[in-house]
């Protein structure tokens, strides 16, 4: 039920005019297709986010706004026998609440490194505290810069071009189960010329050309932390 628990930021605005404690449980929200490399995305969504067990009554006007989606929010019931039920799934949530327990929803309020599940190749940017993900999103709870480099760089790219499963048009499925296998080296010298770097590159005014700069030298560095001689160099970056 999208419909009752994504919304615009005008209505974000209004709810919070109208009642200012709605701002407490309204989150920026993001989907899989607003993250790109190193970008730092810009939400236009916000999540209600009604987690299990929240004393709904303290938001009025949330509460209005998912009023008018109450038909279409009710979990079915076990003893239902009608052909069609209209609301969601059976459940032990209240009409009110995400339907899923979300218990993890206490790292979404930490720096994240966050990543598509479908994109072309290694798209990994760095997400602000606060920020809530769906489905299509996968994150790490860090600010560790210099992993971001990493697999941000042209080795992760080959690493993982060579092991997820590929879908129409050449998307890789980059599903936790891949992401998790990468092998992170660490040298605490060249993370922190990495993590120097990249920081560079998250600077809002950094021009194209400069971009491109700093992201071959990252490639240089990590190719240095890998050990990859320049034949192993050329086979990386000829693919």
């Amino acid at each position: 039920m999208n419909e009752a628990f994504i919304i615009e930021k005008e209505i974000k605005d209004q709810l919070v005019l109208a009642d200012c404690k709605s701002e407490e449980i309204i989150k920026p929200f993001l989907s899989g297709r607003d993250i790109k490399k190193y970008k730092d995305p810009e939400n236009e969504k916000f999540l209600i986010f009604t987690r299990r067990g929240i004393q709904v009554e303290k938001y009025s006007e949330v509460l209005k706004h998912l009023e008018k989606h109450r038909k279409r929010l009710l979990p079915k019931p076990k003893e239902f026998t009608g052909k069609k039920w209209e609301g969601r799934k059976p459940g032990s949530y209240k009409w009110y609440e995400i339907q899923d327990a979300v218990d993890y929803h206490e790292k979404f309020e930490l720096n994240k490194i966050v990543w598509p599940e479908t994109s072309q190749d290694n798209q990994f940017c760095f997400v602000r505290p606060g920020i809530y993900l769906n489905k299509t999103c996968f994150f790490i709870p860090s600010n560790d810069f210099g992993l971001l480099g990493i697999l941000n760089s042209s080795i992760a790219k080959f690493y993982f071009n060579s092991i997820v499963s590929k879908m129409r048009g050449g998307y890789f499925s980059m599903s936790k189960v891949y992401v998790e296998t990468f092998p992170v080296v660490y040298n605490p010298n060249l993370h922190k010329e990495i993590s120097k770097k990249v920081i560079q590159l998250l600077e809002k005014k950094v021009e194209e050309m400069d971009a491109s700069r700093l992201k071959i030298e990252i490639d240089q560095l990590v190719y240095g932390l890998y050990g990859l001689t320049e034949e192993e160099i050329g086979i990386v970056e000829n693919n």
